[in-house]
């Protein structure tokens, strides 16, 4: 390190990446958390000056008891005010403005009882939902959606195929199709593949036709982006991935994790640009095993990528986000935990130095037969504050839970 030069002025070219130091005699000093010049933010006792916002407080919020489990928890503004609400199984929670106040709990419309995704399906301005007629985890695969007429009240529409194999969801994302939009579907117990509902030009007249786009599933989470930077998007299974080659879908092997749990399958997914170098990476939370990984994509995806390990995860990584919670400027990591021993914990995992280094951070935990989180920890401004809180949502409980971000 540079110390027996003096410091005149410095110059923040990104925080926690390399930073360059003018001297008194016109020289520039080179730092980098990489070669130990710079304390990596909590990871001992002390905090470096930076702009990296602290992430260790948190207000968890108790919003109500589901009869039956709500297979994922979205954000949207249902009722116009400005407001982000909160989209569970049927229902959705008017957001009171103060995190700690009363959320009203609305019905969306029977038979719409397990929302998978809230979008303006007929462009109108406000967010629509979607989802299936089933209760909790029974097998259903019947589809409705709901219009909504912008101040949160909703006409539900049936014409949207079935189907053909599948129990209960476990992957969805909305997807830019050449000719419109889509809904990629992964289930629980795979079905024949990975299937795209197709939203129709006129939603509400059109039926809206369901295609098997592959054989290919790894029976949980889907995530859409463009991995190959060609234009259009493709999705990530897990480890596999599936590339978008003129609406046709190709099946690519990324990586492994068997040599380190044998009974280890990734669970949740979310693809973001972890070192920085432009390209979209993978990051992958366990089922059956206690890693949590990112893969480096390569300049060609189609070759193997490179695995790195983020950290542990006791209670296994049923729940996963990938936000950027210390305003740093780049993707940090937030995983639910499902099956932890004792308790289950909400652990933010920071990404220093291109994810070369991770902090881990609890901000939440409590008794198992109290909470667990089962495709939650979603990252959203609730309180329009400028920082990310979470909304969540168990299985073994059943209940959806505010947290706010109590950072400064």
């Amino acid at each position: 390190m540079n110390s027996k030069k003096q410091i005149l002025i410095f110059l923040f070219l990104s925080i926690m990446q390399p930073i360059f130091l003018l001297a008194a005699d016109g020289s520039w000093c080179y730092f980098s958390v990489s070669n130990g010049d710079l304390v990596v933010p909590n990871c001992g006792q002390q905090q470096t000056a930076s702009r990296v916002m602290a992430i260790d407080k948190w207000q968890r919020y108790h919003i109500a008891d589901l009869p039956q489990r709500s297979m994922y928890i979205k954000p949207g503004d249902l009722d116009g005010d400005g407001a982000i609400d909160i989209v569970a199984g049927g229902w959705w929670w008017k957001n009171p403005g103060s995190l700690d106040g009363v959320w009203k709990q609305h019905l969306v419309g029977e038979p719409l009882r397990n929302m998978n995704e809230v979008f303006d399906f007929d462009r109108d301005g406000d967010p629509d939902v979607i989802g299936t007629k089933g209760v909790g985890a029974e097998t259903n695969r019947q589809f409705v959606w709901a219009e909504n007429d912008g101040k949160g009240k909703f006409t539900i529409h049936s014409n949207i195929d079935s189907c053909e194999s599948g129990d209960f969801l476990q992957g969805s994302a909305m997807i830019r199709l050449a000719d419109g939009y889509g809904i990629a579907l992964g289930w629980h117990k795979g079905g024949k593949g990975t299937y795209i509902i197709r939203v129709p030009d006129n939603p509400k007249t059109e039926q809206w036709k369901i295609d098997l786009v592959t054989e290919t599933s790894m029976k949980e989470d889907i995530s859409a982006g463009d991995i190959d930077r060609d234009g259009d998007l493709d999705m990530l299974l897990g480890t596999i991935w599936l590339e978008n080659r003129d609406g046709q879908w190709i099946t690519h092997v990324l990586g492994e994790t068997a040599d380190l749990d044998s009974d280890l399958e990734p669970d949740r997914n979310d693809l973001a640009d972890i070192d920085g170098d432009g390209r979209l990476d993978a990051v992958v939370s366990p089922e059956l095993g206690t890693h949590l990984l990112w893969y480096r994509a390569p300049e060609d995806p189609t070759q193997p990528w490179i695995r790195h390990s983020v950290g542990t995860i006791e209670g296994q990584g049923f729940s996963m986000d990938t936000r950027d919670f210390d305003r740093d400027g780049d993707p940090d990591i937030v995983i639910g935990e499902h099956r932890g021993e004792t308790h289950n914990r909400v652990v933010i995992f920071q990404n220093f130095d291109r994810g070369r280094t991770w902090s881990k951070v609890v901000i939440d935990k409590d008794a198992k037969d109290v909470i667990d989180h089962h495709d939650g920890t979603v990252a959203v401004d609730l309180d329009r504050d400028g920082d990310l809180d979470l909304i969540s949502v168990g299985w073994y409980n059943p209940k959806v839970w505010v947290f706010e971000n109590l950072a400064r």
